[in-house]
């Protein structure tokens, strides 16, 4: 009887201490999810000014020299970090795409009279705009490399599920839950884990 109590005594302090070992890495992943859909939701957040100068400019919305410089710039940040070219490339072409699809709804909302057009002049692409998009990039590239860098668990897109769903319930004008699914989309299961 005593060796029974004394075995389901160790078996209890030996799920303690992997419950205790699993407990803080399951909240530092939850917290880099967060952080990952949180800078995901401010990057497609800044399209509205992206769609609002292009808007009133008469640019279009598709700028390949500036997505392929951004795209090289992304890849050339975390390839250090181990990152692999194609998952750090897919990364930011999730970015671009959803990033175009906010544009286009937008501006669409606006040239139809849905929606009003911002009041006043946009702020500038190159000067001001362009360099929020430029600190998004530069943080999920961060963001990108301590995933790489920190072993995965199963949950890990679950985990980012969770944090997405609890941001939508109060995305930026224009971005939608389908937008920032498709921003998520390798982020949430990226390749080589």
């Amino acid at each position: 009887m005593r060796a029974r109590v004394r075995a389901a005594a160790a078996l209890v302090a030996v799920l303690g201490a992997c419950l205790a070992v699993v407990g803080p890495a399951h909240a530092t992943h939850q917290g880099l999810a967060d952080r990952v859909v949180e800078t995901v939701v401010a990057r497609l957040g800044i399209m509205a000014d992206v769609a609002h100068a292009k808007l009133v400019s008469g640019a279009s919305i598709d700028d390949p020299v500036r997505e392929a410089q951004s795209i090289e710039g992304f890849v050339a940040r975390v390839l250090p970090g181990g990152v692999p070219r194609r998952l750090a490339r897919s990364v930011i072409v999730d970015q671009f795409e959803a990033g175009k699809v906010v544009q286009r709804a937008l501006i669409d909302d606006w040239t139809s009279g849905r929606v009003a057009v911002p009041p006043g002049p946009p702020p500038d692409l190159v000067t001001q705009v362009r360099p929020r998009v430029d600190t998004a990039n530069a943080a999920l590239a961060a963001e990108l490399t301590e995933l790489w860098s920190a072993p995965l668990t199963t949950d890990w897109g679950a985990l980012v599920d969770a944090a997405a769903r609890a941001r939508c319930t109060a995305l930026p004008s224009g971005v939608t839950p389908e937008a920032l699914t498709a921003a998520l989309a390798t982020l949430r299961a990226p390749p080589g884990y």
